[in-house]
């Protein structure tokens, strides 16, 4: 159990640490001390979990903890993914793009990247919820093909299954994706320039809609947990988390860049929700609200079902009750690393926003997602 904050937050702490058989060095700030661990934010603004006995040695003086900038920021990712090993980094105004692609795909990513910061932070602020600026520069690493993915992800410790082509990280603070149609893997190198015809290209290959879904539903991801949607490994509801991203992940292919904004109805977690609902699962909202235990462990088919009820649900909020909705984002937004979490108190903070009766929540969602 955690013990609380440590020191002052702001006061710039080096140390250093054991990590899988080598000693390393890092400088941040501690977020959190436990009897038995430290947690650790790198300025780059990735978090490192220490068992007390691998933290070697710590030191402060009196600079103020302070994220680091873009440009170093760059210099350091230009160490880690070295030009002779084929990366390349393109900068946008919010996000530092690593990429072993063309630079055509990794501009056009970066346009859309900000086109979903903007569109994000504009929407939200509409309904009631302002998002902050984020500290750091928001790193995407975007791979040529799923060979290069897979083995990135295993460096991170995360098993890339079949149906995985993305992901954010709250670990490290990136999202990492691939191109699903793997052209761009014969690619690698080219220097064009995206155009408003390499776009439109990029959108008509195989499986563009799957690629603007993924990368739309990280982005989301990432956008929310440094905006101040979400506070990182704060006990925040899996189901808000992954239905934001899942409202938003919906492309536009006659868009400009494939996407907007605007919720629409999400197909393919549509027909899968009428299915489930059809099969009258019993009190499957709250149970979902209970627990992220559903979107994470049990049987494929499972999970995606409470996947489409995640969706279902924040799609409903959205369009029938945004009010209450917005409201419980912001009491969900509001916990931190120090919060309790418990069944009782998800119910709590759900009722307090959406009143208690349950049968009824539940036939009008199902009266609401059978007329779409």
């Amino acid at each position: 159990m955690f013990l609380g904050t440590v020191g002052d937050l702001f006061a710039l702490e080096y140390i250093s640490f054991r990590q899988n058989g080598q000693n390393r060095k890092a400088e941040g700030r501690f977020v959190l001390e436990a009897a038995d661990a430290v947690v650790f934010e790198n300025r780059d603004g990735q978090i490192h979990k220490i068992d007390r006995i691998d933290l070697l040695d710590r030191k402060s003086d009196d600079l103020p903890f302070t994220p680091l900038s873009k440009k170093d920021a760059n210099l350091l990712l230009q160490d880690e993914f070295p030009v002779s090993r084929g990366y390349n980094i393109h900068e946008t105004a919010h996000f530092l793009i690593v990429y072993n692609t063309s630079r055509g795909f990794a501009q056009w990513l970066g346009q859309l990247f900000e086109e979903i910061d903007g569109k994000y932070t504009a929407f939200w602020k509409r309904k009631g919820i302002p998002l902050e600026q984020q500290d750091y520069p928001l790193v995407a690493v975007v791979l040529a093909d799923r060979t290069d993915f897979v083995r990135y992800a295993a460096m991170e410790g995360v098993t890339a299954s079949d149906e995985l082509r993305a992901y954010y990280s709250q670990v490290t603070n990136r999202m990492v994706m691939y191109d699903i149609s793997e052209t761009e893997a014969s690619r690698r190198g080219q220097t064009d320039r995206a155009t408003t015809r390499t776009v439109q290209e990029f959108l008509r290959r195989p499986d563009a809609e799957r690629n603007i879904s993924a990368v739309v539903h990280e982005t989301t991801h990432q956008i929310g947990f440094n905006r101040g949607m979400h506070q990182r490994f704060a006990p925040c509801p899996l189901w808000v988390c992954e239905g934001l991203a899942l409202l938003h992940e919906v492309p536009t292919i006659g868009h400009r860049n494939g996407w907007t904004i605007e919720p629409k109805v999400n197909a393919g977690r549509l027909i899968r929700l009428k299915a489930f609902f059809q099969r009258r699962p019993a009190d499957p909202i709250r149970s979902l609200i209970l627990s992220d235990k559903l979107l994470k462990e049990g049987v494929v088919g499972d999970i995606l079902d409470n996947y489409a009820l995640a969706w279902g649900l924040t799609y409903y909020f959205v369009q029938k009750r945004p009010k209450e909705f917005a409201e419980y984002l912001k009491r969900t937004a509001a916990k931190t690393l120090l919060s309790d979490d418990s069944p009782e108190i998800r119910l709590r903070d759900f009722e307090e926003c959406f009143g208690s009766d349950w049968n009824k929540l539940y036939a009008d969602c199902v009266a609401f997602w059978t007329k779409q």
